[in-house]
């Protein structure tokens, strides 16, 4: 979720976090990245400024900040501050892996705010977003499901449903062969719309989550993600629009419609049909273990 902000208010919020994080130690506030011009699709150019993530220290408070500086081409700065949400997380359950649904949706607004007054007053509230991004998934377990094959072995499976029609897979520049490859354990697949993230836990724990009580219950785990960006929730957004009479229109209820389980279900199906296709590894799952789950 995100808000614009002029520079000057960006500023004032990023130096919050920083004085936050020096007389607490509560969070921790660091930049990252290099001022650079990028061209978006259209043609126009603009110059980006280093980024600044603000996380909690604590490990798994479900909230996590990212605070950005742009230039356009004409001299206009401003600001923009995006904040992604884990519901569990957010509400103390010490999972990193369980889904998160639509029963949580009603409470986070008011467990957002609580937690941002005891930081600042100056911080938006929750209402003050914007819907710009939702990331969904199902999780396979494949100790519950009864296969009988090595995780890193299924993923290699799942890597030869590669007719990925306009899809572009992510790839990495391999030292050793001087060659640009696909992934160990994942494939990642994007367009200007919709990402497609299709990974095994464990080793991303590993390298991200080191202190994650849940690390233990990855090693089976495979994660399939449908990650919605701007222009695809934009498109979402117009064909809602049309069809909600207007005193219903409100953003809230727009996110309660892009997060609720009916939805979550059928991108998560239609997109594993569209990538991985269906075949007896899918068909065999039982309902129940489908685990259907989103972050905003």
């Amino acid at each position: 979720m995100s808000i614009m902000l002029y520079w000057s208010q960006a500023k004032e919020l990023l130096d919050i976090f920083k004085l936050h994080t020096k007389t607490t130690g509560i969070t921790k506030c660091h930049g990252f990245g290099k001022e650079r011009i990028i061209t978006n699709p259209s043609g126009s150019s603009c110059r980006i400024y280093p980024k600044y993530e603000i996380k909690f220290t604590e490990w798994g408070r479900g909230i996590t900040w990212l605070i950005s500086f742009i230039e356009r081409k004409d001299g206009f700065k401003y600001g923009k501050i995006d904040a992604t949400f884990n519901p569990r997380l957010l509400f103390g359950e010490d999972n990193y892996i369980t889904a998160s649904n639509e029963k949580y949706i009603d409470k986070i607004p008011r467990k957002y705010n609580s937690i941002i007054k005891e930081i600042s007053d100056e911080i938006p509230l929750f209402s003050e977003y914007a819907l710009t991004r939702v990331d969904y998934c199902v999780n396979f377990d494949l100790e519950e499901l009864w296969l009988r094959i090595p995780t890193e072995k299924m993923m290699q499976l799942l890597k030869r449903a590669n007719d990925w029609g306009q899809f572009k897979e992510r790839l990495v520049y391999n030292k050793t062969s001087h060659r640009w490859l696909s992934e160990d354990n994942c494939f990642y697949l994007k367009t200007n719309r919709v990402n497609i993230n299709n990974y095994w836990k464990y080793p991303q724990f590993l390298k991200d989550y080191p202190d994650t009580p849940s690390i233990e219950e990855s090693k089976n785990v495979i994660r399939f993600e449908v990650q919605f960006k701007s222009p695809k929730i934009c498109e979402h957004r117009k064909a809602w629009t049309c069809s909600t009479p207007e005193w219903q229109r409100t953003e809230f209820n727009f996110l309660k419609y892009m997060l609720s389980d009916k939805m979550s279900e059928y991108v998560v199906t239609d997109y594993f049909d569209k990538v991985i296709r269906p075949g007896n590894y899918y068909y065999s799952i039982p309902t129940k273990t489908l685990d259907i789950i989103f972050s905003i």
